[in-house]
Parts: C-alpha cells; structure tokens; sequence
C-alpha cells in the first residue's frame, strides 16, 4: 500500500501584481500553508548551501572511502558555521557586513599577514598595511575578542 500523496497548486501576486504559480506535492500529513513555509525553508537552506559551496570551492567531494566523505562533511559544516558566525561576531557594523561566503573567503580571509604565538596561544595578529581591507579588518578583529572578552 502506497503513501497518500496530497498535491496542490498555488497562485499568488507578485511584486509587479502577476499571478505567479506553483505545484506542491507531498506525503506530509500537515496543512498546507504549513507545509509551504517548510518548502520555503528548504529553498533557503539549498541557496546556502550553493553559495558554501562557491566560497569555499567545494564543487565536488572527490572522496572515495565513507571516513573520508564523512570527515569532509563535518569539515564543511564547521566551516559553513565559522562564516555564518563571522557576521555577528567580528563584521557587523562594518564594510563587509554584506559579504557573502566567496567574497569572505576570496578577499577577506586571506589578507597577508602573520601570526604571532606564545606558549600555543595567538598573541597578535600583523595584517599587511598596504592590503586596501587591512585597517578595517583590524577593527573587526577587535570586535571578535571583545565579544569573547579576550581584548
């Protein structure tokens, strides 16, 4: 015995007040209105995780054994939460509070610098002067360890 399959069209205005139509088809056992706003959110989560995918050049998951591949999606989550932590931690309130992933990753997190440490723990951070982003990602830098009491 199959599952009940419940299919809806749906019509709507749009910005210019064209109908603008669509199809739902589905197994869940929720209103539908309900089950649109889950729809939605799916729609949100795969544009992130297209744009992950172009910032962090993960295009294709050349991994072939399952501890590889499932060490590779870890990875990549931590790296997705880093970026997506980037903002309210370190750049809100500055120029690159709208950067997406590649452009953090392509021209932020890679300004020319050093690190310094002392008994393993990061005491500075010199970034190139002559780097256009470098003043300004000094004071991001600043935000982060105030946030985390660190300053």
């Amino acid at each position: 015995m199959g599952r009940r399959l419940d299919s809806y069209l749906l019509r709507w205005l749009d910005a210019k007040q064209k109908f603008v139509y669509a199809t739902l088809l589905t197994t869940l056992p929720y209103p539908v209105f309900t089950q649109w706003n889950v729809y939605n959110g799916r729609g949100g989560a795969e544009t992130e995780i297209r744009s992950d995918k172009s910032g962090l050049k993960l295009h294709q998951r050349r991994k072939h054994s399952l501890n590889a591949q499932e060490a590779w999606i870890v990875l990549t989550d931590i790296a997705h939460n880093l970026l997506a932590w980037l903002c309210p931690w370190m750049l809100a309130g500055s120029a690159f509070e709208a950067f997406g992933p590649k452009r953090l990753v392509y021209d932020l997190l890679n300004i020319p610098g050093q690190l310094f440490f002392e008994d393993g723990r990061l005491t500075k951070v010199a970034l190139w002067k002559t780097h256009p982003y470098a003043d300004e990602m000094r004071l991001c830098l600043h935000n982060l360890l105030a946030t985390f009491d660190l300053d």
